[in-house]
């Protein structure tokens, strides 16, 4: 189950890659401007240094982009890379099923460019990454750690929520535990993590039964729970994983 919360996060290491990746657009642009400035009717010193300074933070943030694109994790079967707009026709692909998206909480997508929004405004966070199976760098489904200010689940920074989703075709091959279990191994060993909270609405029992294998254990339900996407309100059970549970 994927919330999708678009208000800004607390989290200190967040780098918005598609805002890296538009203004890196933009300074090429002005880098081509500048160009054609000297091989015209010339630039004077000032603007030289202007010229000098985009070049500079240009090569910058190329060199964060990369960075932060190039980050992967690896399972036996599967690849978790981090979303790009290059994914917006795969991720319409099999977000348009509307047996994937409405029991998780969001409607099924309408349009490439819906599934392009959601990449720029959902699927930018820090620790969220598209699934890939080995062999190819096709994105079939989303898991993510949503950290402190962008879950509704705790207002600590060492605790999350588990998220994730999977398309309609891969399911019943044992993907997402795969997924999954590697973002918990992060969660608790590299970013220091003590608790991580994962959720299902009432019905949706895949989603339960991922988190079984898991080895979440049950912590409490609430009743009426505010579903903002779909309009309606429902029943949501909550689960709990601390990093003692998982070391044992």
């Amino acid at each position: 189950r994927v919330r999708v919360r678009r208000e800004g996060g607390r989290y200190r290491r967040q780098v918005d890659l598609q805002g890296l990746l538009r203004r890196r657009h933009h300074h090429q642009e002005g880098q081509e401007g500048l160009s054609q400035g000297r091989h015209g009717q010339g630039i004077n010193p000032g603007e030289q240094t202007q010229c000098t300074a985009l070049r500079l933070f240009a090569s910058f943030e190329h060199y964060i982009i990369r960075k932060e694109l190039s980050f992967m994790l690896t399972t036996e079967r599967l690849i978790l890379r981090k979303w790009t707009l290059e994914d917006a026709e795969s991720l319409f692909e099999y977000a348009r099923d509307p047996d994937v998206g409405p029991i998780a909480g969001w409607p099924a997508h309408q349009s490439i460019e819906e599934s392009r929004n959601v990449i720029e405004q959902v699927f930018h966070g820090p620790e969220c990454y598209a699934v890939c199976e080995k062999g190819n760098n096709i994105a079939i489904g989303a898991v993510e750690l949503m950290l402190n200010g962008h879950t509704d689940m705790t207002n600590r920074d060492d605790e999350c929520e588990l998220g994730y989703w999977l398309g309609k075709p891969f399911w019943g091959r044992g993907y997402m535990p795969e997924a999954a279990r590697e973002l918990l191994r992060r969660g608790f060993e590299e970013l220091g993590m003590t608790t991580i909270w994962c959720g299902y609405y009432e019905g949706n029992q895949k989603s339960k039964r991922v988190q079984e294998k898991l080895g979440f254990e049950y912590h409490h339900t609430c009743d009426a729970v505010p579903v903002p996407l779909l309009n309606e309100t429902r029943i949501c059970h909550t689960n709990i994983m601390t990093k003692e549970m998982w070391e044992n």
